[in-house]
């Protein structure tokens, strides 16, 4: 299945992909009723829209420790668990706020290695950071 998403031919690939990204509510209500998940539903909603529409009224922008709670059990919903939710959990708001709001100043000025480093500061977060980043950087186009 994921080898089809990136085929060389573009017209292909492109109809490929815009079936998955069509499939992609469903495939979570599945995901979540499949392993007993119920909260992945909310958490995922919560990931693709009430974050970005919550970050993009602060000044400065800066997530939040509960929100960034969220977000480390959506990813962990999705996958294998892993013992990264208390640690993300064990940080401070204050700690959260500053090294977010550092990131989001960096994305604005396409520090991306800086944005990152000031994420990866946090407990739990050096995986998570990575693997959304891409997420960050949508968040970060509100700014421009």
């Amino acid at each position: 299945m994921a080898i089809e998403l990136f085929s060389s031919d573009v017209e292909t690939s492109r109809d490929i992909w815009c079936k998955y990204l069509n499939d992609y509510e469903k495939t979570i209500v599945q995901l979540s009723n499949d392993k007993r998940k119920p909260e992945l539903i909310e958490l995922d909603s919560f990931w693709r829209s009430k974050l970005k529409d919550t970050v993009q009224t602060r000044c400065p922008t800066h997530i939040e420790l509960k929100e960034l709670s969220m977000v480390m059990r959506w990813k962990l919903q999705r996958g294998k668990m892993r013992p990264l939710q208390r640690l993300v959990d064990s940080n401070t708001n204050d700690n959260v706020i500053a090294a977010s709001t550092k990131a989001f100043h960096e994305l604005t000025l396409n520090n991306w290695k800086e944005a990152m480093d000031a994420l990866c500061t946090l407990k739990g977060l050096l995986f998570l950071a990575y693997r959304s980043m891409a997420h960050f950087c949508n968040i970060s186009s509100l700014l421009i």
